[in-house]
């Protein structure tokens, strides 16, 4: 099996052109006109593959496909000010 952009700026597919050998794995579906399997998705950071991806804007008209930990990873973390605290209303 390989690896494949699926369009130009497109998430990145496992695929496979023997259908006996694809249905062994997870979830191959039929892909265009090329006789082509695609199975699961692969993130472009980490590589591994996973069922899904996020498509994350890099500006400058850069775009990366990644998953939901590698997404996560890129969020700024930010700090509770001091002394800011959330109060429950007495029922």
């Amino acid at each position: 099996m390989k690896v494949r952009q699926m369009w130009d700026g497109g998430p990145k597919r496992q695929v496979a052109r023997d259908r006996s050998k694809s249905e062994h794995s997870m979830g191959f579906i039929p892909y265009g006109s090329e006789g082509l399997f695609a199975g699961q998705y692969v993130c472009d950071k980490c590589e591994r593959l996973v069922p899904g991806l996020y498509r994350v804007d890099g500006g400058c008209g850069s775009v990366s496909w990644l998953c939901a930990g590698c997404k996560d990873e890129l969020r700024p973390k930010q700090e509770q000010p001091e002394g800011l605290r959330r109060h429950r209303e007495a029922k």
